[in-house]
């Protein structure tokens, strides 16, 4: 599995906060029952933050942001359909809310932006946690970009590269200076024991609100971000083991988009999609050799030109055939209602079907594989009829 979504700190915050209510079901056929994975404390607001498959393996992943104590949680399932674990609350100190999951080795990985104990700067570090999917081990560390002196960190994502490696990637600040995209591709025996083989590789200039995504297929990993109003797109390679050695690839730039933001890329095989927000429209691009060569840009989602609404993806996945966009717009006085958006094809892009749903929080997707055959998977936050406690939300596919 192989995708990362990301957003702006700010959209993110605000659509958290909407006022719809919401009902229990989403999509009307093709699912299964809903599911409550949790039920926060009253007026405690909850945050869908990502959710990562391997076969029909899932694990989903959500920030509750209790009063000055903001905290992440992870529940797993190994049937592809039902989560009797527990519930786990990462170590983590004031964490953002873009938790990001990743699946491999045996074990789940979560890579967090977390203000550390001691850090006075509120700077944020890039921090990595691991739990065996046996429940038999639990890695917290490592820290990957420290946030002590004036270094500013945001939009972090975390792809596996098959069983070979992590690639961990976010945009950092240095006080004045500007800022610069970086990626930490390290073999997976380096993170079961907490010790990091890679800080990061810098990638080059990045614009801090244009966000950044990071995707892998079983030997390749990309990474994704706007550069001015350009959207840079680097690959490296990535070989077999023992020593599965990585072989970075020159940056392309794929398009110019001024005020483009909220990249998210999939991928599956030789198959790359990638969707971004362009003039508050959410667009997609398809490539079918590996990322070498893109098609044309297809517009997914035209807003009408107003001052308050925008658009950003939420995740991407692609299976085969099939791909499946989640994407939230927000609107209303003070960007405070939200309408959730899927858009699915079944034919790599040829065709497009969109399902809105008005919920008031954020959803995220992926793709499982249960039995052999593909089904979607979501998440959801969604706010109780008594406008006082809020859940966490799930079906898939039957």
């Amino acid at each position: 599995m192989t995708r990362s979504r990301h957003r702006t700190a700010g959209a993110a915050f605000i659509a958290l906060f909407a006022t719809f209510l919401l009902a229990a079901s989403t999509v009307a056929g093709g699912f299964t029952a809903t599911t409550t994975l949790h039920t926060a404390t009253a007026n405690v607001p909850i945050l869908a933050s990502d959710i990562a498959t391997r076969g029909k393996i899932m694990v989903v992943g959500w920030t509750e942001f209790h009063d000055g104590d903001p905290a992440t949680y992870v529940r797993t399932s190994t049937d592809g359909a039902t989560f009797p674990g527990p519930t786990i609350r990462l170590d983590s100190s004031d964490p953002q809310q873009n938790i990001q999951l990743a699946i491999c080795g045996g074990w789940w990985w979560a890579v967090t932006q977390t203000n550390l104990p001691g850090d006075e700067n509120n700077g944020y570090s890039i921090y990595m946690q691991g739990r065996s999917l046996d429940g038999t081990g639990a890695e917290d560390g490592p820290i990957l970009a420290e946030s002590f002196t004036t270094l500013y960190t945001q939009s972090p994502g975390i792809a596996c590269v098959g069983d070979r490696r992590t690639a961990v990637a976010w945009l950092e600040k240095n006080g004045y200076s500007a800022a610069h995209a970086k990626v930490a591709i390290d073999p997976l025996a380096s993170r079961v024991g907490g010790i990091a083989t890679d800080r990061g590789a810098d990638l080059g200039k990045a614009r801090l609100d244009g966000g950044l995504a990071v995707a892998a297929s079983t030997d390749t990993t990309f990474v994704g971000w706007f550069r001015g109003s350009a959207f840079r797109l680097r690959r490296f390679s990535v070989g077999k083991g023992p020593r599965y050695i990585v072989t970075p690839h020159p940056a392309a730039t794929l398009f110019d988009a001024s005020t483009g933001h909220d990249p998210v890329l999939a991928v599956d095989g030789s198959t790359v999609v990638l969707t971004f927000t362009e003039a508050e429209d959410q667009w997609v691009r398809i490539s079918t050799d590996g990322g070498l060569v893109f098609g044309a840009p297809h517009r997914l989602l035209n807003l009408a030109p107003t001052d308050s609404a925008t658009v950003y993806a939420r995740s991407a996945d692609v299976r085969g055939s099939r791909i499946a966009i989640e994407a939230t717009e927000i609107d209303g006085p003070g960007l405070t209602s939200s309408v959730e958006y899927r858009f699915e094809s079944a034919d790599l892009g040829h065709t497009w079907t969109r399902t809105t749903a008005a919920h008031g929080g954020e959803r995220v997707g992926a793709f499982t594989v249960v039995g052999g055959v593909t089904k979607l998977a979501e998440a959801w936050d969604e706010r109780n009829t008594d406008a006082t406690h809020q859940w966490l939300r799930f079906h898939r596919e039957v």
